[in-house]
């Protein structure tokens, strides 16, 4: 048995918005601004962002921070500290819990 330390890393994702009002001339076709033009706008009439609501954590990527024996706690064969390592064994479906890919005595999974 081992036992694995993992970090998730994420974005936290809110909803948020800014007004303003800005004078323009009659003939002005405000239909045709783009979000960068009226952001631009926002940032020159120094509106001020107001979080509306609370999004979800998105979980972006994650690394396996330590592999040890549960009963003794000393150090498994594979370097998972390495976010190379835990890519690795990702992407071929290893397990590095229970195989060391570089003793080679299976293949790996594809996915």
């Amino acid at each position: 048995m081992k036992k694995v330390k993992f970090t998730l890393r994420g974005r936290i994702i809110h909803t948020a918005h800014r007004t303003f009002e800005i004078v323009v001339p009659d003939e002005e076709n405000v239909q045709l601004y783009d979000t960068n033009t009226v952001s631009e706008l926002a940032d020159d009439a120094k509106a001020v962002w107001q979080i509306t609501e609370y999004g979800d954590v998105i979980e972006d990527e994650h690394t396996i921070d330590s592999v040890t024996d549960a009963e003794e706690s000393s150090p498994a064969t594979l370097d998972t500290s390495d976010p190379r390592i835990a890519r690795i064994c990702s992407l071929f479906g290893i397990d590095p819990t229970r195989h060391d890919p570089g003793l080679g005595d299976e293949p790996p999974v594809s996915i």
